[in-house]
């Protein structure tokens, strides 16, 4: 039998983690865009961006796919991209309006399981794709889903 990892193992297993690192990359990229001297009503790094309109506000939420997710399980990956930009976009308070996706794959072939996985939780969660950019002869798979909200001036952050 397999001994358990200990708590010291865990937590240096989380700790060297590609997506937790990509997370630590967030505060040099602000840095360099300028963003962080801006007063902004939500705070850089919330669940997605806040833009003042009218009575309320539009949401903007976007997510980037590790290369591994999409290789391994595209439509996963496809599915996720509506999914979890919908949760960035409730945490704060807001409904969806619409999504748009910016897909790379090697054929249209291999793109055939990301898209089917985007409509899917499209259709599911009845969130439309109204566009997006989509490259068949990339040398990689690769997928970014950005989605539109509104909420009321009210944000939860």
């Amino acid at each position: 039998m397999t001994a358990l990892p200990s708590i010291a193992d865990i937590a240096i297993s989380l700790r060297q983690a590609r997506g937790l690192a990509h997370k630590g990359d967030i505060a040099g990229i602000v840095a360099r865009l300028g963003l962080g001297s801006r007063d902004a009503e939500v705070p850089l790094g919330d669940d997605c961006a806040a833009i003042p309109d009218g009575d309320g506000h539009l949401l903007f939420a976007i997510e980037g796919f590790l290369d591994s997710l999409v290789a391994a399980d595209p439509y996963f990956a496809g599915y996720c991209g509506v999914m979890v930009n919908l949760s960035d976009i409730a945490a704060m308070g807001g409904r969806p309006i619409a999504v748009v996706d910016a897909l790379w794959s090697r054929d249209a072939e291999a793109a055939d399981p990301v898209l089917a996985g985007l409509r899917g939780a499209s259709e599911i969660y009845g969130v439309p794709i109204v566009g997006g950019h989509t490259n068949t002869r990339a040398g990689a798979d690769n997928l970014a889903v950005a989605i539109l909200g509104r909420a009321g001036k009210n944000l939860l952050t």
